[in-house]
């Protein structure tokens, strides 16, 4: 990131949807059936063949046959509009465009004191060498390295020395002597990371690109159809 992101967090309102309605085909009759999808006050789901509420949202499952399917896309959709209340807005260099649209990214925010980022000026097996001083305190723990096509990898380290890190496996990257010329050096980051969503990717002057996230829950797919093994 070339600045600190910019943060929106939305409040719940009274107006906010609380039921989400599933017209699907039915294979039955061919004819349209509908279900309302909610959520308890414990955060579990609740389905109804009627409408409870006025703050509502229309989901037209076009090819879905099945009821459970129809559930599953409901509650999926309320889930989303219920645990994705942060907006980050972060601008970057042009690594930037190695994100996509949906993508998922982890964020690491400068507003934690106890996050450490950098860069790593050298690798050899699996020891790693850093541009900055690693704090004493940090003796030993999770460190995520970036990756040339932007993506990361994810080691258990533990500190060797103010500038040297140890990693539990060899990291999957290979040292390139354009590091620090051509190509910039690989990230590093050691602390609280955010898993995010890419909503937007703009391209922007000065090799410079701007993205769009939002908070990623893993509740939003709880009422996923598990698969059933034979």
């Amino acid at each position: 990131m070339t600045s600190s992101p910019v943060i929106t967090c939305s409040l719940p309102r009274e107006d906010d949807v609380d039921e989400v309605v599933v017209n699907f085909t039915s294979p039955q009759t061919y004819k349209t059936e509908t279900v309302y999808c909610h959520v308890d006050a414990d955060g579990n789901k609740r389905i109804t063949d009627y409408p409870e509420s006025d703050n509502q949202e229309q989901l037209e499952a076009w090819g879905v046959t099945d009821y459970d399917h129809a559930v599953a896309l409901g509650m999926r959709r309320l889930r989303y509009l219920r645990n994705t209340g942060v907006t980050y807005e972060i601008r970057t260099e042009l690594n930037g465009l190695n994100c996509q649209f949906n993508d998922l990214v982890g964020l690491m925010l400068d507003e934690n004191l106890s996050n450490i980022t950098g860069r790593i000026t050298g690798i050899s097996g699996q020891t790693i060498t850093t541009d900055i001083e690693l704090p004493e305190g940090d003796s030993e723990g999770i460190v995520y390295i970036s990756r040339k096509d932007g993506s990361y990898g994810e080691y258990t380290f533990y500190r060797y020395d103010s500038h040297t890190l140890c990693l539990d496996t060899r990291p999957d990257l290979e040292w390139d002597s354009e590091f620090g010329k051509s190509l910039e050096y690989p990230l590093f980051a050691i602390g609280e990371l955010r898993v995010c969503w890419v909503t937007a990717v703009k391209p922007e002057s000065g090799n410079r690109c701007s993205l769009k996230l939002i908070n990623y829950s893993e509740d939003i797919f709880k009422d996923n159809i598990k698969e059933k093994y034979q």
